[in-house]
């Protein structure tokens, strides 16, 4: 909720400059890592904020359990195509949508 009342300030027309002292107080009590007014690491911020926002968002409500198969001699994308589908029965969100499944895309257009 934080984050979003962050976002909403961010982008309203005619916004003014914004103090995001609310997201970091809810922030901390969640992260006491992020308290105080010492420096952080900006990725650890943002590797916890989407870690987050995706279990908030996650659209898998009950995870099942999968056990992982070993390659036994498999071609890689075939290995690669399972893991990926074990890992969407599971972890299905927008942060998933847009930074995960872009990456494989963007990666797997490379090779």
């Amino acid at each position: 909720m934080a984050f979003g009342d962050l976002l909403r300030k961010l982008w309203a027309p005619g916004r003014t400059s914004v103090a995001p002292r609310p997201f970091k107080a809810k922030l901390a009590r969640f992260a006491p890592q992020f308290s105080g007014y010492n420096q952080h690491d900006s990725q650890e911020l943002l590797a916890f904020l989407l870690d987050g926002l995706h279990e908030d968002l996650n659209r898998v409500k009950h995870k099942p359990y999968i056990k992982s198969r070993d390659a036994d001699g498999r071609p890689d994308e075939e290995v690669a195509d399972e893991y990926w589908a074990n890992h969407i029965a599971r972890n299905d969100s927008i942060i998933v949508d847009v930074c995960q499944v872009c990456k494989i895309t963007y990666f797997h257009c490379k090779l």
